[in-house]
């Protein structure tokens, strides 16, 4: 069975280093006066250093705009509370490259290859690759698989290939948290599938953190070690639940009961 925990509790097998991500009695409304929406409430929430969190909840209870405000994303005065990443607020934290977004649309430039996607936020950024100490971007197209695709323009790839190069690009500037809204939601089952243990290899071969947002109670439980419950509109966190599974993870684990077990208490959470 997994194992439910509060939000700010502390976590087993911690590192001792500080937690990377902390949400402190967030709210968030969308609009003003009596067309003011309360998208999130009383959001508490904290994610450790090489953490894998997972967010689940009901359509329109806020799973994106949680993510979209730690990523500064959202107008000024909609955000109440204190988010922090890395000790910075999230607008410090951006122009520091602190983390990267993917999205469920991969948003790759058409007429560039899949290489010259993923340099292109070393381009913006104005850095040289060579005064880099992380992975070069031949190397991040390498460690998704698709160093032979280097020279195919998003045209030539399929939805799941054109959501790797994505997920390298957002590698590229070397971020503490990877966030992630729904990047599997277009796919197709079978590929949704496979790209659940590509998305784990991938994060192991990294530092960073990842904070997926998803719908789907098996990807949240597979590739997971904690779950964030959301309740409906406005949106609060309503339990935390660990999922005891060791890593790496095979994909037989799917078909195991016990695994069976942490999707049902997962649906549980979600209807209590």
């Amino acid at each position: 069975m997994t194992v439910a925990a509060t939000a700010t509790g502390p976590r087993e097998e911690t590192t001792g280093t500080p937690d990377l991500v902390r949400l402190t009695d967030v709210s968030i409304v969308h609009g003003r006066g009596r067309k003011a929406v309360v998208a999130v409430d009383g959001a508490d929430l904290e994610i450790g250093r090489k953490e894998f969190v997972a967010v689940i909840g009901p359509s329109g209870c806020g799973k994106s705009t949680l993510l979209k405000a730690v990523a500064g994303l959202l107008p000024a005065g909609s955000v109440q509370g204190r988010i922090a990443v890395d000790g910075l607020d999230p607008a410090a934290a951006r122009r520091a490259n602190r983390f990267a977004f993917v999205f469920q649309e991969p948003v790759l430039a058409p007429w560039r290859t899949a290489l010259q996607n993923v340099r292109l936020p070393l381009e913006v950024a104005g850095r040289d690759v060579r005064a880099r100490a992380g992975r070069t971007p031949e190397e991040l197209l390498e460690l998704v698989g698709l160093q032979s695709f280097a020279d195919k323009l998003p045209a030539e790839l399929s939805g799941g290939m054109k959501q790797r190069v994505s997920i390298a690009r957002a590698l590229t500037l070397e971020p503490s948290v990877l966030l992630m809204d729904e990047p599997f939601g277009a796919l197709d089952e079978i590929t949704r599938d496979h790209m659940h243990s590509e998305l784990l290899t991938i994060w192991s071969a990294t530092g960073s953190s990842v904070v997926l947002v998803t719908h789907s109670l098996t990807e949240a439980a597979f590739v997971a070690d904690r779950v964030v419950v959301m309740s409906p509109r406005p949106g609060r966190i309503k339990t935390v639940l660990r999922m005891p599974f060791a890593r790496p993870r095979d994909p037989a684990l799917k078909t195991s009961v016990e695994f069976l077990e942490a999707v049902n208490e997962i649906r549980a959470a979600l209807e209590a």
